[in-house]
C-alpha cells in the first residue's frame, strides 16, 4: 500500500474529522487540532504561544477557511505547507509573496462574514496590512470591538 503525501494527509484529515484546523509533523504525526470556527482558534493559539512559536515551525497546516487574516497569522508559525478547503485570493497572494507552499479546495475572491452578506470583518481589517504582527494586533482589535457591541 502506498503511503500518502503529507499534503494529501492534511486534506484528507480535514474531510474526515470534524475539526476546523489541523497541523502535522513530517511523518504523519498529528501535532495540533482545533475545534471552533472562524479565525479564533488560530488567533488564540498564536497569542498564547507567542514566545515558543519556533517550536511549531515546519508543520503542515490545514484549515477549513483561509483568508488573508489567517494567512498572515500562519506566517508567524513558519509552516512548511498550508492547505485551505476554502481560500481567498488575498490569502493566495500572501503565500506567494512569502514563498509558502499552499493548496486549496476552492478559491474565492474573499471570505464571507457569518451572515454571508459581505466580507469577513477580519479579512476586511487586514486588506491593507502585509506585516503578520501588525495583522495580529489588528485582528485583536476587531475581537475587542466585538466584545463592546
Amino acid at each position: 500500500m502506498r503511503k500518502c503525501s503529507m499534503k494529501s494527509l492534511v486534506r484528507k484529515t480535514l474531510k474526515r474529522i470534524e475539526i476546523s484546523a489541523v497541523a502535522f509533523k513530517e511523518g504523519e504525526e498529528i501535532v495540533l487540532t482545533f475545534g471552533g470556527s472562524g479565525i479564533r482558534p488560530i488567533f488564540d493559539f498564536v497569542r498564547e504561544n507567542a514566545q515558543q512559536l519556533d517550536k511549531y515551525a515546519g508543520l503542515y497546516w490545514g484549515d477549513r477557511v483561509v483568508g488573508k487574516a489567517s494567512a498572515l497569522i500562519l506566517l508567524l508559525i513558519k509552516p512548511t505547507y498550508i492547505y485551505g478547503k476554502l481560500m481567498s485570493e488575498e490569502a493566495i497572494k500572501v503565500f506567494k509573496e512569502h514563498e509558502v507552499p499552499f493548496g486549496f479546495g476552492k478559491k474565492v475572491p474573499y471570505i464571507m462574514n457569518m451572515k454571508h452578506d459581505g466580507m469577513c470583518p477580519f479579512e476586511k481589517a487586514v486588506l491593507d496590512i502585509d506585516a503578520p504582527l501588525k495583522a495580529l494586533q489588528k485582528i485583536g482589535q476587531v475581537f475587542e470591538n466585538f466584545k463592546k457591541k
